[in-house]
């Protein structure tokens, strides 16, 4: 089971701290932010069957990277020094 950063979207601010609360999820609370009246965001680091958990439930979920070749790709420049 893979691991991607994603940007997860919502309309509502209690919708968005549901994310840890109800569904346990690794979200960086500090990238939470308001993007328009009705539509908040913010980034987690979650599972193939969270996204599709999410999207299920009405959540907009945008993937960003696969967190597994993200860590080999900054292994090995690390690794080339």
């Amino acid at each position: 089971m893979g691991s991607y950063f994603v940007k997860i979207r919502t309309s509502r601010l209690d919708l968005l701290q549901e994310l840890q609360q109800v569904y346990d999820l690794d979200v960086f609370r500090h990238t939470a932010r308001q993007l328009a009246e009705d539509l908040f965001e913010v980034d987690a680091l979650v599972s193939n069957s969270d996204i599709e958990k999410l999207k299920k439930v009405g959540y907009q979920v945008e993937l960003i990277a696969d967190a597994s070749k993200l860590a080999e790709e900054r292994q090995k420049e690390i690794s080339d020094y």
